[in-house]
């Protein structure tokens, strides 16, 4: 039987940078995808009623990713600080890594 050697790491600080770009690409993404949606249901109700729910399917497919990834930027960076004030003062997260 092989042991592993279990270490605790702890997660002493997160870089608001880093987060915030990790956090406003996800959510450029759900933007994207809920952008797309919305662009094929005007598709089929400009196709019935006329042109201006198509537009407003291709502004959705712009403005959407484009707003979501910015509020995951203001999100990611709010919550890095406010995690690592919570770190500083209680410790941070515990993570258990196996090393062979």
């Amino acid at each position: 039987m092989v042991s592993k050697k279990v270490n605790k790491r702890v997660i002493k600080r997160i870089d608001p940078w880093s987060l915030s770009k990790v956090y406003a690409l996800g959510l450029g993404l759900i933007g994207f995808v809920l952008g797309l949606i919305i662009a094929i249901f005007s598709l089929a109700l400009g196709s019935i009623s006329g042109m201006a729910f198509f537009a407003f399917g291709v502004a959705a497919i712009i403005v959407l990713p484009i707003l979501f990834g910015l509020i995951g930027l203001v999100a990611g960076a709010l919550t890095a600080v406010v995690y690592n004030l919570i770190a500083h003062h209680f410790g941070g997260i515990e993570l258990e890594v196996d090393s062979k």
